[in-house]
């Protein structure tokens, strides 16, 4: 069964007496280990992608906890403003387990079409218990090939094979956010085609990817990267000589006609295009009856059937699912045969009836010459009994010797299994206490430094931390005192959420400084008001924050330094007589106001 999870920032929470950033709703069956993995990845960089408040960042990855896979769905987005005012996001996602995957429509299908996505939180935190995932049923029933969308942007179809094949980021600026998720259907799509032996939609969720790379992803968690220039995760990828590529630089590596057909064109019918002959062999002669067949994709089901003799299919013929059926050893008669062919899309086609018809051959019987063989003398027959009696005899002595050699043999190696086993076990649980003493001791050493990066608001080194921890977190989840990790590790992402968000609340408010003619004609009062607000919200962020910003160099940040003085000095007063007031109205950019 699906489970989902909704994360975002309320005045009350799942867990009582908390606030703010965390979980409002979950499914009831979800387990507390998962939950918090799903927590970790929640998060929203404004800075990741342009669109503003309705931007949405589509995400698919897989995760593993204590040995259980699972196959996450994300979707992320701005919401405006919290109860708080402050800047909000809303994460909402979808998970499902290796079993549930062959039955389930594409991923980006479920991005585009599933009704149950979660674009705010308005109601109170609860359990969901009455899930309705019927729905999932009637999404992807639309064809993806060929590929109008790779056609319409790179101006060839066949480019959408190049992309499962391309392992590099991927440059998103230029494309449209709503043509982002049909170039991943349409490449997935002809998955039909490249791996003909498998389920095409089963095959595609090996394939992880996301909408617009953030800087706290983890580029690996991704096969498909598609990252906006002037983003933090583009300068990352850059600084680490992994340029991201423009789409239209995607192309296929030795395509097959086949596969440019059908991105090109689309499924082509299936056909049968050569049926086998009517043969006369004779009885014992080996046969081979060979069947051509076209199609686009290429059928994935041959079955060989006999038939009666009006032509109806009797039964299938075991393990005969090739276009070649091998006879041998067929009896006298005339027998009939058929061929079934299906491909993954449902449609089936049949051959006309094969007659085999078999003539008896000629034989040559025994030489009338030879004479028949006299029997034995009694004495004879006593002679061989004997004989016949102490092979037995000796037969048997050795039979019995070589049983108590092999009980004697199995039971020395019985106790040299019994002592090994008993050494490895020994061997298993010191290494396993050692273990444990290390991991405890680097768990206090984790838990310290993140004390640390928090009480100094080092937001970037509580980053790094957390990324090392959660590349062990499968062996620390297994130990005695995970509790403290998992404690830690949700503050710290807390923390690193609320320090976001207060930089969110800085650049809203820089923002909100006019420019140019509008700052000439703003009034002085609401000048001071906003420089005020945007000095204030630049006081609570972190210092390596400040520390970017002035780097930027920013002519705006001259109102930190001292805002008043700069309104005094850059901005007039509007306070003038109507005859001025009437000249700036008609010439904004000439008139003066009268000073006091």
């Amino acid at each position: 069964m699906p489970q989902q999870l909704i994360y975002t920032s309320a005045s009350r929470l799942l867990t009582p007496g908390r606030s703010g950033f965390g979980t409002v709703a979950k499914s009831a069956a979800m387990r507390d280990a998962l939950s918090l993995r799903l927590e970790q990845i929640s998060y929203f960089d404004h800075r990741a992608l342009p669109g503003g408040r309705h931007a949405v960042i589509h995400a698919y990855r897989l995760i593993e906890i204590r040995g259980a896979r699972y196959h996450v769905l994300s979707r992320l987005q701005d919401v405006g403003l919290d109860f708080t005012k402050r800047t909000n996001f809303i994460a909402h996602h979808l998970v499902f387990s290796p079993e549930e995957i062959p039955a389930l429509p594409l991923p980006p299908d479920i991005f585009r079409e599933w009704s149950g996505w979660a674009a705010s939180w308005t109601q109170e935190p609860r359990l969901l218990t009455d899930e309705a995932w019927k729905s999932l049923k009637d999404v992807g029933s639309q064809s993806h090939t060929p590929a109008h969308t790779w056609e319409r942007v790179t101006e060839d179809a066949a480019n959408a094979l190049g992309l499962l094949d391309c392992s590099a980021p991927i440059e998103a600026d230029g494309i449209k956010e709503e043509d982002l998720l049909p170039l991943l259907s349409e490449s997935l799509a002809l998955l039909e085609v490249r791996e003909p032996d498998s389920d095409y939609r089963t095959a595609a969720w090996r394939f992880t990817f996301t909408t617009a790379l953030q800087d706290q992803d983890q580029v690996a968690d991704f096969r498909w990267r598609f990252v906006h220039s002037g983003s933090p995760a583009y300068a990352r990828l850059a600084a680490s000589g992994r340029l991201p590529v423009p789409l239209a630089a995607v192309h296929p590596k030795s395509p097959t006609d086949k596969a440019l057909k059908f991105a090109r064109e689309g499924p082509q019918p299936l056909r049968i295009i050569r049926e086998p002959e009517d043969r006369k062999i004779q009885e014992g002669q080996p046969l081979v009856l060979r069947v051509e067949i076209e199609g686009v994709p290429f059928p994935r089901r041959i079955q060989w059937f006999e038939c009666a003799s009006d032509g109806s299919m009797r039964q299938p013929i075991p393990n005969q699912n090739s276009v070649e059926l091998p006879l041998e050893k067929l009896k006298q008669g005339v027998h009939r045969y058929r061929v079934q062919v299906a491909n993954a899309r449902g449609e089936t086609t049949t051959s006309r009836v094969i007659k085999v018809e078999v003539n008896r051959t000629s034989r040559i019987t025994g030489n009338p010459g030879s004479r028949p063989v006299s029997e034995p003398k009694d004495s004879a027959i006593d002679s061989a009994l004997g004989a016949a009696a102490d092979h037995a005899r000796e037969r048997h002595l050795r039979e019995a010797k070589r049983r108590d050699e092999e009980a004697k043999r199995t039971s020395r190696n019985r106790t040299i299994k019994e002592i090994c086993v008993v050494l490895l076990s020994l061997a298993i649980l010191v290494f396993l206490a050692l273990l444990g003493v290390r991991w405890r001791n680097s768990s206090n050493e984790f838990v310290r430094k993140l004390s640390e990066a928090q009480s100094a608001r080092h937001v970037q080194e509580a980053k790094t931390i957390i990324a090392q921890m959660n590349t062990s977190i499968k062996l620390i989840s297994l130990l005695p005192f995970q509790g403290r990790i998992i404690s830690a590790v949700s503050n710290a992402n807390a923390f690193i959420t609320n320090e976001y968000r207060l930089l969110g609340d800085f650049t809203n408010a820089l923002h909100e400084l006019p420019e140019g003619p509008k700052r000439e004609m703003t009034n002085s009062v609401e000048l001071k008001k906003k420089g005020a607000a945007m000095e204030s919200a630049y006081e609570k962020i972190a210092p390596e924050f400040k520390k970017e910003w002035k780097d930027k160099k920013d002519v705006r940040l001259n109102w930190i330094s001292n805002f008043s003085e700069s309104v005094a000095k850059e901005t007039p007063p509007l306070k003038a007589d109507r005859k001025t007031a009437t000249e700036i109205e008609k010439h904004p950019s000439t008139a003066k106001p009268k000073e006091k």
